[in-house]
């Protein structure tokens, strides 16, 4: 099965940012309204074409995405919860500024998503791993094996952690891949 993955286009975070909303919360954020072109473009990309159906992770900023690229392509489109984004924070109800989202972004990348020894927590880690995230994605595409061709909508994080490791995806980006 080839799949195509598309990273969601150019998140606007201002009202988490200007809130203070707990992290979980930041991602019900829309696309920023100079980053629809861009998705715009994606969507015109000869590789998406030939798709029979599209899988969507259910935060606002891929679903908004998956929506105006399927304006062109028309496909049968799924939200598939476990498609969500990393997850920065175990505890859905924390705050996580800016800067420490960054800094275990960072952690999770330089380390292959594998926490260095020492730096998860007793009873819950700090974050998700490279290797949950895997198996959550790969779960979902399991289910879709019957199809030739999909494109799924998701999140640089999850794309790298089920591609294999790869440069960062850009925003409206596209990496194929053979499962």
């Amino acid at each position: 099965m080839k799949i195509n993955f598309v990273r969601h286009g150019k998140p606007d975070y201002t009202v988490s940012a200007e809130r203070r909303l707990p992290y979980a919360l930041k991602n019900y954020c829309p696309l920023a309204r100079d980053g629809i072109s861009g998705v715009e473009e994606a969507a015109r990309d000869p590789r998406l074409a030939s798709a029979e159906v599209m899988l969507v992770s259910p935060y606002t900023r891929a679903m908004q995405t998956a929506e105006i690229v399927n304006r062109v392509l028309g496909l049968p489109l799924f939200v598939e919860y476990d498609l969500r984004e990393w997850d920065v924070a175990s505890d859905y109800t924390e705050y996580v500024s800016e800067e420490e989202a960054l800094r275990r972004y960072r952690e999770f990348r330089d380390n292959n998503g594998v926490p260095p020894a020492g730096t998860q927590g007793s009873s819950m880690p700090l974050y998700e791993t490279g290797e949950s995230v895997k198996k959550r994605a790969m779960a979902v595409l399991e289910r879709y094996r019957g199809h030739d061709r999909i494109v799924v909508v998701a999140h640089g994080t999850l794309i790298r952690s089920v591609t294999g490791p790869i440069p960062d995806v850009p925003l409206c980006g596209i990496v194929e891949w053979d499962m």
